[in-house]
């Protein structure tokens, strides 16, 4: 399926901190992680929960926002697929609902940045896929560099993960860049029937330097 990422520019597919997920965590509110970015500024993932994709579904941003405690860029209002797709994953299946979705939220401004997460849980290979996007208007700021770091963090905080994938367009050098340097390594490619060729990277959960 397709799930676009972002990192400073462009779109590649959804493509990981800190604070390690729990199941406990309320899904409208809870904080999954934080990381500071290129620019210094703090970022938080907190889960977007049912409640919150209704009201993105229905293009309510104040609502949403309201839910998760941080103002919610009209990007949001153009992703109704992703939300929609999303909501009916947690429906079928609310124990994985941790797993999907998060707004990145700038910890200094309380805005929302992009949004990022997983596309589910770990598979039968312990792999898990990540995905993100940052705010078109905010590009260039180090956000994507700090969201990927924050996934990361939880894929290493979580035993059942022993590996993380991104799979990107080979045209989306940002994308390219940004994986790569989060220690990613190209494994394989892909064809996408509505994003096209898509270069397969993956790299351990941990690595020895994040020991």
């Amino acid at each position: 399926p397709r799930v676009p990422v972002d990192p400073c520019a462009g779109t590649s597919r959804f493509a990981g901190r800190s604070t390690k997920m729990c199941a406990e965590v309320d899904l409208a509110t809870g904080i999954a992680g934080r990381i500071g970015g290129m620019d210094g500024a703090g970022v938080e993932l907190r889960v977007l929960g049912a409640p919150a994709l209704r009201a993105l579904i229905d293009r309510n941003l104040a609502l949403a926002g309201a839910l998760i405690g941080a103002e919610i860029p009209e990007f949001f209002a153009a992703e109704g697929w992703l939300w929609g797709w999303r909501l009916r994953q947690i429906e079928a299946e609310p124990a994985t609902a941790r797993w999907y979705v998060r707004a990145a939220v700038d910890g200094a401004g309380g805005v929302v940045v992009g949004h990022a997460g997983f596309h589910g849980p770990p598979d039968d290979a312990a792999m898990v896929e990540i995905g993100y996007a940052v705010d078109p208007a905010l590009r260039g700021r180090g956000y994507g560099h700090a969201i990927v770091a924050a996934l990361l963090t939880e894929a290493a905080s979580e035993p059942a993960v022993h590996t993380v994938r991104a799979s990107v367009s080979p045209t989306n050098l940002p994308s390219l860049a940004l994986v790569r340097r989060a220690g990613f390594a190209r494994v394989g490619e892909q064809w996408d029937d509505e994003d096209g060729l898509e270069w397969i990277f993956e790299r351990p959960a941990t690595l020895p330097a994040d020991s």
